[in-house]
């Protein structure tokens, strides 16, 4: 998800008493609507919904005369802006991550092992979680490279726990059509315990958030 914005942008010019509403966050939603004749409001809405958001990528005329335009185009990435994803580590998860990481520390799996160390139960593997960090990356910025990634494991992670992963980002800099893309990485449990933390650098191919 993206912490600033909800899309797709709409804005609307409908027939009826007059009055307009905008509502802009971080400049990527609006809505906007105008009394205006038929006649007059298509050529004067299309003027002010490219004022704004610079391109229509959709036109639908409605009933009544009311004309409703939308943006698809997705926002670009500033400093500051978070993203996040969440997921439940299950134990048929960490079966799995196990085979093919081939990590067997009976310490994901022995219960009173687990516990003989001061543990609640099993642990799911650190770097498991940490993989939230490349995964939110690359589902918004599709063929992403990821170049670093450090890490601080503060706290357990148990199975069943769900997790939130987020990836801020602090330092953008473009260099050949490309972006190299700093980011501050958490995974925390509901209730905002920290889990790992760190820093991550990825080059991105584009800025626009998918």
């Amino acid at each position: 998800m993206v912490a600033r914005g909800v899309f797709p942008t709409e804005v609307v010019f409908g027939i009826g008493d007059f009055h307009r509403t905008a509502t802009l966050l971080s400049g990527y939603q609006a809505t906007l609507t105008f009394s205006l004749g038929a006649c007059e409001g298509l050529p004067y809405a299309q003027q002010i919904f490219m004022s704004i958001f610079g391109r229509i990528s959709t036109f639908r005329p409605w009933p009544g005369s009311v004309c409703h335009f939308t943006t698809s185009e997705a926002p670009l990435l500033k400093i500051g802006d978070i993203l996040r994803e969440k997921r439940v580590f299950l134990d048929e998860d960490v079966q799995a991550y196990a085979k093919v990481s081939q990590d067997i520390n009976p310490l994901h799996f022995d219960s009173e092992l687990a516990r003989s160390y001061g543990f609640e139960g099993p642990l799911v593997h650190g770097i498991f979680v940490a993989g939230l960090f490349p995964r939110i990356i690359s589902s918004h910025f599709p063929g992403a490279i990821h170049v670093s990634q450090s890490l601080q494991f503060r706290s357990p992670v148990y199975i069943g726990d769900e997790i939130t992963g987020e990836v801020e980002a602090t330092q953008i800099r473009e260099n050949r059509g490309r972006y190299l893309t700093k980011f501050k990485t958490r995974c925390f449990k509901t209730g905002g315990l920290t889990v790992i933390d760190g820093d991550a650098t990825a080059v991105l191919p584009s800025l626009a958030v998918e």
